[in-house]
């Protein structure tokens, strides 16, 4: 595949930027997360959402080979368990998530799933910010997101900065339609992805 391609979704994901009307929005205005953090005035997080969050010795013992509700990682993982023994502590919505330490990437999932240690976000108002075109602003966003990380050895996010980045929003069907776009467009790039795998094996 051509690394120098300009067609991926990140890219095409700049090109909608063009066209329309965008308004922009702070991201603690349209998301809650799942804790209050620190440095962060209280009227920016008046809401949260909990989560069990478990250890990651605690997962690798929970990967079920036909589990139907999904690990969570700090990682691209595609570890599932079976419901019966997280049902305590599984939760279903729609989520984007990033590690509290390590390196930085943005999850997307929709449906049951358990976590580990990650900060995860949904949209306040599925009305005003569509969680799927959320999760591809924030790839688009993720060098920016990167420089948010300190530390030494282990890095992890001042969510005070991630919080107040900018996003801009066009309206919710045109959220869907980019989402819907860019969400081919990573499913054919994963497709050709495991052909090369498979061609390599």
């Amino acid at each position: 595949m051509n690394k120098n391609n300009n067609n991926t979704p990140q890219m095409r994901f700049k090109e909608f930027k063009n066209t329309g009307e965008w308004q922009e929005k702070y991201l603690w205005q349209v998301t809650i997360w799942d804790k209050k953090f620190k440095g962060v005035d209280p009227k920016k997080q008046e809401n949260t959402i909990k989560y069990y969050y478990y250890l990651a010795d605690e997962l690798k013992k929970l990967i079920r080979e036909k589990g139907t509700v999904k690990i969570l990682t700090t990682n691209k993982t595609n570890f599932f368990t079976n419901e019966e023994e997280v049902k305590y502590t599984l939760t279903e919505g729609e989520i984007i998530c990033i590690p509290w330490g390590g390196n930085p990437i943005i999850q997307y999932y929709k449906g049951k799933f358990i976590t580990s240690d990650n900060r995860i976000a949904t949209s306040k108002d599925i009305n005003i910010l569509n969680n799927k075109f959320l999760y591809y602003t924030l790839i688009n966003q993720l060098k920016l997101i990167s420089s948010f990380y300190r530390g030494i050895g282990i890095k992890h996010p001042n969510m005070s900065q991630v919080i107040d980045m900018n996003i801009l929003l066009p309206s919710i069907p045109e959220q869907q339609k980019i989402a819907e776009v860019l969400s081919t467009a990573d499913e054919l790039i994963d497709a050709e992805r495991r052909k090369l795998e498979a061609l390599k094996k």
